[in-house]
């Protein structure tokens, strides 16, 4: 019972945790993922020969994305966002369509070349694209070594979850904290190879929770042969013991519309550039919740590998000065390219030189540090930045240096 109490009665963290932070311990980058669905091919029908085909029609979009985007590459979610749009503006023309699937956008555009409208080739890349996603990640999953050359990441958890009850949103769709710490409620409940999500478990639990904010490997449909209750919805996601099975329901099934009357696949895996419009089924729109409700209510928050490109969580996390003023904890674990000397903090000249900080990082940053010129002016590389009022800790050597060097130091902060 003392043991019961002494948890119930620890301080609550909250965390959002980007692909950054995981990527010293082996997960994916987002130029993995892309070259990997890249190199995939497509097996397709062929109208013109009218046999099937192997085509790398992925490519070809990022080769036409990289064209009319250069000198910035395209990325994995600007492919998938690519794929949905054509999808929906191809179902939009067809006389048969009714209004749900009619984008306004496709009243005023023609097809300059009808073969990046052909349906057969959409469906099967934007397949390709998860699997790729889902590759990379399980690889991942089964690299992760926390005996030996990744301990310092188990380490740096395990005394973290000693200390405080954590919220922990992520990103990524891998489960490597759960293999740290399989006692982290996701309000999930298993019926047998799966688990139906129940948000009362999530919204009453004690315990340290884990939100998936976009997604996991392990998410999945409700399986074909389960009979369905009033309580399933169809876009409702379930959770499988292992990825193999999960994925075995992933595809086959009509994709989601979003108000907007465009494709936005509510999936496993949430990807591409209308992720607020796939995020309205449980588990997500309950994890959602719960996130700004921690946002709201409690005044320690770590960021750790986050590049702050999702508007719709950075316009939350901003709050975090007004909600809690002067009793606000804020660490962010970054990493910046050591320049080999001084750097001038003019965020423009900083992003050319450097690619970074982006402008929603930098707009991020002086929302925790409450100051208008976070940076400085100029100033010699340093580890740590600390906010003029001591509230904000900003760690510029990634999460290996930040959690080995610095993890004792960043817990203390955040306890305080």
């Amino acid at each position: 019972m003392s043991f019961l109490c002494d948890c119930f009665s620890k301080k609550r963290i909250t965390c959002l945790l980007g692909s950054g932070a995981t990527i010293p311990v082996g997960g994916p980058t987002t130029h993995q993922i892309t070259q990997a669905a890249r190199v995939k091919s497509q097996h397709v029908f062929d109208p013109i020969s009218n046999d099937w085909i192997n085509v790398q029609f992925i490519d070809e979009v990022a080769n036409r994305l990289d064209n009319f985007l250069a000198p910035v590459p395209c990325h994995f979610e600007d492919i998938f966002h690519a794929l949905e749009s054509l999808e929906s503006i191809h179902i939009g023309w067809q006389s048969s369509a009714v209004e749900k699937y009619k984008p306004r956008l496709a009243a005023f555009v023609q097809a300059a070349d009808a073969r990046w409208f052909n349906s057969m080739w959409l469906i099967a890349a934007k397949q390709s694209l998860v699997e790729a996603i889902a590759e990379q990640v399980e690889l991942s999953n089964n690299n992760f070594q926390t005996n030996t050359i990744h301990d310092w990441f188990k380490s740096f958890w395990v005394e973290a979850f000693s200390v405080a009850a954590w919220d922990i949103a992520t990103l990524n769709y891998d489960n490597l904290l759960e293999q740290i710490s399989p006692e982290l409620e996701d309000g999930f409940e298993l019926l047998s190879n799966w688990a139906r999500f129940n948000a009362i478990r999530l919204l009453r639990t004690k315990k340290s929770r884990m939100l998936h904010l976009h997604g996991s490997i392990h998410f999945g449909y409700l399986p074909l042969h389960e009979e369905r209750t009033f309580i399933d919805y169809g876009e409702d996601l379930c959770k499988y013991r292992l990825h193999s099975e999960a994925r075995q329901s992933w595809f086959g099934r009509s994709p989601n519309t979003a108000q907007s009357h465009e494709e936005a696949i509510i999936g496993p895996l949430i990807t591409g550039l209308r992720k607020t419009d796939k995020i309205t089924a449980h588990p997500y729109d309950d994890y959602q919740a719960v996130f700004r409700r921690c946002i709201y209510k409690q005044s320690s928050l770590l960021i750790a590998g986050y590049s702050f490109g999702d508007l719709y969580l950075n316009s939350v996390m901003n709050r975090m000065l007004g909600l809690h003023g002067s009793k606000r904890r804020i660490v962010i674990v970054t990493w910046f390219p050591r320049p080999s000397d001084e750097w001038h903090c003019d965020p423009i000249t900083l992003y050319q030189n450097y690619g970074w900080p982006n402008e929603e990082m930098y707009s991020a940053f002086g929302a925790s540090m409450n100051s208008i010129n976070p940076l400085g002016t100029s100033l010699i590389y340093c580890d740590k930045l600390v906010s003029a009022d001591g509230c904000c800790r900003i760690y510029l050597g990634g999460t290996q240096e930040a959690f080995q060097k610095y993890g004792d130091e960043i817990l203390d902060f955040l306890l305080s």
